[in-house]
């Protein structure tokens, strides 16, 4: 008889492990996931001993019971440890990022000088705003500073330690260039100044003056242009022709004017000494001689009448008040009014357009007669010194007069 040994079986544990750790907190309860090395089944699992399933972050230790399938090779399990079961932080997500302002620049910046921002503000999924370093890139289209238009920039965002940009967001700016700037390419007089002739001393005088600069896009202005915009002038003597030339912005337009001569004023004689004679009304009275003619000579400030008479005919002085003072100079250089044959010799003080009461003369050529007087006649002196009115009335007066009103 043959007899055959079967040796004892030996059985084993199976292995428990956590197979889902770590697992991100969501705010909710999370399991763990158990399994054995065996086909089996896993029950009453603990975190930390517990049975709740555990929702707050955390490192939680396993346990579980395991029943295999095969129980002929392997042992159940009580209580077995599957390992560690952890909760981690939410991760921090940027949620959004801030828009940019437009950037606005002049035509012919380079890309260097734009001034794109370094970094930009953005939203975390933790509510707060940190602001994060942005690397540009060269645009959309590519970015070319003499043509204007609009460029779109978009920027990557560097990330924190502990943040993650799940949705790929980027920073994007747009930066606009101008059109060129106009440069003022002609000036041109186009309604000359007022003053264009000038006396020696003179200083240049602008007004009316209108200059109007074309640009190169072909649009026009009138330009501000100011005494020291202009060159060339010089009063000093007289010419004919100078040219005075206006720059503005470096563009040029020339006109000429002429320097003349001042006038020159021929000075009243010296006074000499004269004799008192009589004073009438608001006037003076002439002297008187035995031929009906008398002379007047110049008026002078110390209100002296001066100047020659025929035999026995006296000198005239009065003192003169301050209107006929005025009314002297307005008429300075009038000379030689005449009525009927007798010469008023530079009556200063009788101006363009003023009344004159008249009492002497006659028209005859004899000078042996005594005069005939214009009696209370008005008379009016004209621009080129003649009288213009006046009726002569009959009388012989010892005396002739006449005064200014």
């Amino acid at each position: 008889m043959t007899v055959y040994y079967t040796p004892p079986i030996v059985k084993t544990n199976p292995v428990l492990s956590v197979t889902n750790s770590p697992v991100i907190y969501n705010g909710t309860a999370q399991s763990a996931v158990v399994t054995g090395s065996v086909a089996g089944t896993v029950s009453n699992i603990l975190y930390d001993g517990s049975a709740t399933v555990p929702t707050a972050t955390g490192t939680y230790a396993v346990t579980a019971d395991f029943a295999p399938d095969d129980t002929i090779n392997y042992n159940s399990l009580s209580g077995a440890s599957a390992g560690s079961f952890i909760i981690n932080e939410a991760p921090i997500t940027i949620t959004s990022v801030n828009s940019l302002d437009d950037i606005n620049v002049a035509n012919g910046t380079t890309l260097g000088s734009i001034g794109l921002p370094s970094s930009v503000v953005v939203t975390l999924s933790d509510g707060s705003t940190p602001s994060l370093s942005v690397v540009w890139d060269g645009g959309t289209p590519t970015y070319d500073g003499a043509t204007a238009g609009a460029y779109v920039f978009s920027g990557d965002l560097a990330l924190p330690s502990g943040v993650t940009n799940p949705s790929a967001l980027k920073a994007s700016v747009r930066v606009i260039v101008a059109a060129p700037v106009p440069t003022l390419q002609s000036i041109a007089i186009t309604t000359p100044a007022s003053k264009l002739s000038y006396y020696v001393g003179d200083g240049l005088d602008i007004t009316g003056l209108i200059v109007t600069g074309t640009y190169s896009d072909t649009s026009s202005k009138v330009e501000t242009v100011t005494i020291g915009d202009i060159s060339g002038f010089d009063s000093s003597a007289p010419v004919t022709g100078q040219v005075l030339t206006i720059t503005v912005n470096g563009q040029a337009a020339t006109y000429t004017i002429d320097i003349v001569p001042a006038p020159i004023i021929t000075p009243e004689p010296t006074p000499a000494t004269t004799t008192p004679s009589e004073h009438h009304g608001g006037g003076f009275a002439p002297g008187w001689g035995p031929d009906g003619y008398h002379g007047l000579g110049n008026l002078g400030d110390e209100g002296q009448v001066l100047g020659t008479s025929t035999e026995r005919n006296p000198i005239i002085r009065h003192k003169l008040t301050d209107q006929e003072k005025k009314m002297r100079d307005l008429r300075r250089r009038l000379n030689g009014i005449k009525i009927g044959l007798y010469d008023l010799r530079h009556p200063h003080f009788i101006p363009q357009g003023v009344p004159v009461a008249v009492d002497f003369g006659t028209s005859s050529a004899s000078t042996s007669v005594n005069p005939v007087p214009l009696v209370s006649s008005q008379l009016t002196v004209t621009d080129t010194g003649e009288i213009a009115t006046g009726t002569r009335a009959t009388g012989t007066p010892k005396k002739p007069w006449w005064k200014i009103w």
